[in-house]
């Protein structure tokens, strides 16, 4: 009660809402982005402010008619208009989740399409209690045509049951080496004419298919071991590679080194001592 008194004292205070926020807030609680979640015991509803200003930029609201101003030209203008329905009580804030305003709607209107199908349903119920004042040639109909209903859901099952009979008629008598399955999709969680696609199923699972998956798993084990002995022996070969390489050029080198070596010692050896020490006398007798 006292929560009751509260809202209606704001109500007055703030103002009622126009036909233009309705419609508004109408088209921003089914066109947002919303999330759902169990706040304080109860399953609500909740917004993110960027989501709802960037809704009603996208909505016919933001566009200027002829001879008309846009009601939302503007961020600012749609946070203005947003700060009115919050005061209005059609949502209210909540926590802080990863930096962005969380809004939880407390305005909860009834959808068309729910409108729709209750409308539907009251109107079955009613034909449906009115039966015997409909004129004969419906009720005719309407017989002939619960009829073929209740055969086709009939045939249906019976045929789910007799493929389960020759399933097991065919697997008996082949010891369990054929699996024959008619319409295996029947039963399965596909669309109506996806169940009936397609016709049948044929599997044999004898010793020979036993015996074939073993020589293809062997085949397989066999393709890996030569592969990774091709792979072995191409490191192995490039590693022999790298050092013959090595050692034929520490051979050349070696060879270069006393080439070099020999070329030396036969220069030196042809022309005598490069540079000799000459004594004083020496130079003076060969001056005279």
């Amino acid at each position: 009660m006292a929560e009751r008194r509260r809202h209606k004292k704001r109500i007055q205070e703030v103002g009622e809402p126009t036909k233009d926020e309705k419609a508004i807030a109408k088209y921003l609680r089914f066109n947002c982005p919303s999330k759902s979640t169990n706040m304080m015991g109860h399953r609500v509803d909740y917004f993110v402010a960027s989501k709802a200003v960037e809704c009603l930029l996208d909505s016919k609201w933001a566009k200027a008619k002829k001879g008309e101003e846009a009601m939302f030209t503007n961020r600012e203008s749609v946070v203005e208009f947003c700060n009115r329905l919050l005061k209005k009580q059609f949502f209210h804030r909540a926590l802080k989740v990863d930096g962005n305003e969380v809004y939880v709607w407390i305005y909860d209107p009834v959808h068309f399409k729910t409108f729709a199908m209750g409308l539907i349903l009251v109107i079955a119920v009613i034909a449906a209690t009115l039966f015997p004042l409909w004129p004969a040639e419906m009720r005719v109909g309407v017989y002939y045509l619960s009829v073929g209903a209740g055969c086709f859901v009939a045939s249906i099952l019976l045929l789910a049951v007799a493929r389960c009979i020759l399933f097991l008629i065919i697997w008996l008598l082949t010891g369990g080496r054929h699996h024959f399955w008619f319409l295996p999709n029947l039963t399965a969680d596909v669309g109506f004419i996806d169940s009936f696609r397609p016709l049948y199923t044929h599997e044999y699972k004898g010793p020979k298919a036993e015996q074939k998956k073993n020589d293809k798993s062997e085949m397989k084990k066999l393709k890996t071991d030569s592969e990774d002995k091709s792979d072995t022996e191409k490191k192995d070969e490039a590693a022999e590679g790298s050092g013959t390489d090595g050692s034929g050029a520490e051979r050349q080198s070696d060879t270069d080194s006393d080439r070099r070596e020999d070329e030396g010692s036969q220069h030196s050896n042809g022309n005598g001592n490069d540079f000799e020490m000459i004594t004083k006398e020496e130079l003076e007798q060969q001056t005279d």
